[in-house]
């Protein structure tokens, strides 16, 4: 069912992305059978939405939905294919309720404990300071009991150790960062599990579960194979399910 909404959703999208959306496809299965799993039904606020994939599968999952983010970086990943205005009137189309803020700087513009569930898929990476105001803010916006779901590399994985073994950096290539830093949308910082859990420990959540699975884009056939051979700290994508305290 999970897949049918996935096509469903990027059928939504200019024909020319379809491309970049099959890349993370598996990612996205992953992380709303997580959110079925954990919530059930109700309010769901996803931080750091990007092209909104994630907020239209659960808008369309029934559950209601709201969206927040900058959305200026989606005008690189989109090219000139779409605008950020499009991203924005397609999830408002679709029942998705949007609020443009910059997450690291402001509040979260809502009342506090008022979401069941809050979504952080694929973005503390991409903050250019600590995700500490954020993951307070987020601590505040959800109901006592509340659920949130973050997702992010694993800094140790296996692919990170072979490129620092041979003497190569863990980094973004130092061309990209070299250019443009005002449209860089790298990851400035990965984290290791057990930097996440004391994260949202020091964040007033408790942690209920943690998973750490294998590289979602299956890229490099090597690397793939290797991490599923070897123990879970070694992969590359991380789901940490924790509940306000």
């Amino acid at each position: 069912m999970i897949d049918d909404i996935v096509d469903h959703v990027f059928k939504l999208f200019s024909k020319s992305l379809l491309p970049e959306l099959e890349l993370n496809r598996a990612r996205y299965v992953e992380e709303l059978k997580l959110l079925q799993i954990y919530c059930k039904s109700g309010n769901i606020l996803d931080i750091g939405s990007g092209l909104g994939i994630v907020p239209l599968c659960l808008a369309k999952m029934n559950y209601n939905v709201t969206a927040v983010d900058k959305w200026e970086h989606v005008a690189v990943t989109l090219q000139g294919k779409e605008s950020p205005k499009d991203v924005i009137d397609r999830l408002k189309r679709n029942g998705v309720k949007c609020y443009k803020i910059n997450v690291l700087k402001q509040s979260l513009p809502f009342k506090a404990n008022i979401f069941d569930c809050v979504a952080l898929l694929a973005i503390i990476e991409h903050f250019n300071r600590s995700p500490k105001y954020m993951l307070s803010e987020a601590n505040r916006v959800i109901k006592r009991g509340g659920i949130l779901i973050l997702s992010t590399p694993n800094h140790a994985n296996l692919f990170n150790r072979f490129k620092f073994f041979f003497g190569r950096s863990v980094h973004p290539p130092i061309e990209y960062w070299w250019g443009d830093r005002k449209n860089f949308e790298g990851h400035y910082r990965e984290y290791t599990l057990k930097e996440v859990c004391w994260m949202l420990e020091k964040s007033r959540f408790k942690i209920l579960e943690t998973r750490i699975t294998s590289s979602m884009q299956k890229q490099n056939k090597m690397i793939y194979v290797l991490e599923n051979l070897l123990p879970a700290k070694y992969r590359y994508w991380m789901e940490i399910v924790a509940k306000k305290k």
